[in-house]
């Protein structure tokens, strides 16, 4: 298994935007698993996202967009109205594939408390492809020539057995940390368990479906 770990440090540009791509468009795997706290509807992120899905879940995969912090209080303190930002997240994407024969399914937290960063590209029911950090689907996270960026660190893992090499396209740069995952001796654990716990987990949690009426 590898692992390589990105820290965002200047606003030319995002590893998390070029990974998180690449990690939708893979081959291996039909399905997404997407979640995020803050959504924003950027036109330009909406579309990368969109085109992405319509290559990596191709023909009949299933897309499981998952947020976000929409508590009525984080809203007032921050002035934006982030749900709604989510939902227009969601139509955009509900209208890019209504004719792709992908299905789209939008859920949030009952609390609408949901702040946790993870992108798994599925197979089956089985994750391959893990994308976990602390960047948002957000403009200071995802965008780049930016001067309104943050910090982030994202860390994706692999494995290459089922992936190859093939979602990195690259060798790691000198600005990455990049490290083989090695499971203690005895332990039955591989990456494969744990993505795959990690997942089931996420899947058995009393999440809500958004209605058409709500998106």
């Amino acid at each position: 298994m590898g692992a390589r770990i990105f820290l965002r440090s200047n606003g030319k540009d995002s590893l998390f935007r070029i990974y998180l791509n690449r990690l939708i468009r893979a081959t291996q795997g039909d399905s997404l698993l997407l979640c995020s706290g803050y959504i924003s509807d950027i036109p330009s992120m909406q579309q990368d996202i969109a085109e992405s899905i319509k290559v990596g879940c191709a023909p009949s995969g299933t897309v499981i967009l998952l947020a976000g912090k929409f508590a009525q209080s984080t809203s007032e303190e921050l002035g934006i109205d982030w749900e709604a930002r989510f939902n227009n997240f969601a139509s955009f994407l509900k209208g890019e594939l209504s004719s792709t024969g992908i299905n789209l399914k939008v859920m949030v937290a009952p609390n609408r408390n949901w702040h946790a960063k993870i992108a798994l590209k599925v197979s089956g029911t089985t994750p391959v492809i893990a994308l976990l950090g602390s960047s948002n689907l957000t403009g200071p996270a995802y965008l780049a020539g930016i001067k309104a960026w943050n910090y982030e660190s994202d860390t994706l893992l692999w494995d290459e057995d089922i992936t190859g090499s093939g979602i990195l396209n690259s060798p790691a740069s000198s600005d990455d940390v990049e490290l083989d995952m090695v499971v203690r001796p005895g332990s039955n654990r591989t990456e494969k368990t744990e993505m795959n716990k990690l997942y089931k987990i996420i899947m058995g949690l009393p999440l809500e479906t958004l209605k058409d009426d709500e998106e």
